[in-house]
């Protein structure tokens, strides 16, 4: 189930990639940001469901996410 939900979201990050530069007119600045969105949902899904050292997993989800806001 985790390997089909990795797989989906690699599909989905080019169609919200196609879906920025048509309705709000923002380009990609790389193929690497398309890639990171794609592989950033389901990192996050994985760390989530783990409940150990939950605190840490936040800090690292709210890392990531200003990462991906940044670039």
């Amino acid at each position: 189930m985790l390997l089909l939900t990795a797989a989906l979201a690699l599909l989905w990050a080019p169609w919200i990639s196609r879906n920025e530069i048509v309705f709000d007119e923002r380009k990609p600045k790389s193929l690497l940001q398309v890639l990171f969105k794609g592989t950033h949902w389901p990192r996050q899904w994985t760390n989530l469901q783990r409940l150990e050292g939950l605190k840490e997993q936040l800090l690292a989800v709210h890392l990531e996410t200003s990462a991906l806001a940044f670039f």
